[in-house]
């Protein structure tokens, strides 16, 4: 039986920009602004293909929100060994919430099928970090933030997951797919 994997991908600001003048404003916080893949997000892309290396019936699906320019992200995660793309957009989700995100990511999710879902745990333009969170908590499914590494054990069918504490030793996290 394949793993199915999803991934999500979001397109945030340039962070290599000085953008803190527009922090209180989203609509010029963003207009104008030039936008790239979250960078988190595509270490979440990068982890799902590590997962794909040792466990090779594994599928991997992109989910993202956003209009047509975000196909290249999802094009280039194909051209990477993703097996499939999703893009949600239709005309007004152009200013959604981390609240509507979520519920929109949920319902993708239930319908493609996961047993796994990576998120970038933060995008660096917002840097809230609540859809990852908000998505597992309404699949019901365990959230864990700032993992650097993913080990399978495909004899109990679980995951050990290596975190990054910021105090210089990793700590171990075992959970179920």
């Amino acid at each position: 039986m394949a793993m199915k994997i999803i991934v999500c991908l979001k397109e945030a600001v340039d962070p290599a920009l000085n953008i803190d003048f527009g922090l209180t404003n989203n609509v010029i916080f963003r207009a104008g602004r030039p936008l790239k893949l979250n960078p988190y997000d595509a270490a979440a892309l990068a982890m799902a293909l590590d997962i794909k290396k040792v466990s090779k019936d594994t599928e991997i699906t992109l989910v993202s929100i956003g209009p047509e320019r975000v196909e290249s992200y999802l094009r280039n995660g194909l051209a990477l060994g993703a097996d499939k793309a999703v893009r949600i957009w239709e005309n007004g989700l152009s200013e959604l919430s981390p609240w509507q995100k979520a519920k929109l990511l949920t319902g993708a999710v239930k319908l493609l099928g996961a047993d796994l879902v990576l998120t970038g745990f933060r995008s660096l333009d917002t840097a809230n970090g609540q859809v990852g969170a908000l998505v597992a908590g309404w699949l019901d499914r365990s959230c864990v933030g700032e993992v650097v590494s993913v080990e399978m054990d495909t004899g109990d069918n679980s995951l050990t997951l290596i975190k990054d504490t910021g105090r210089g030793e990793p700590e171990k996290i075992s959970c179920p797919l």
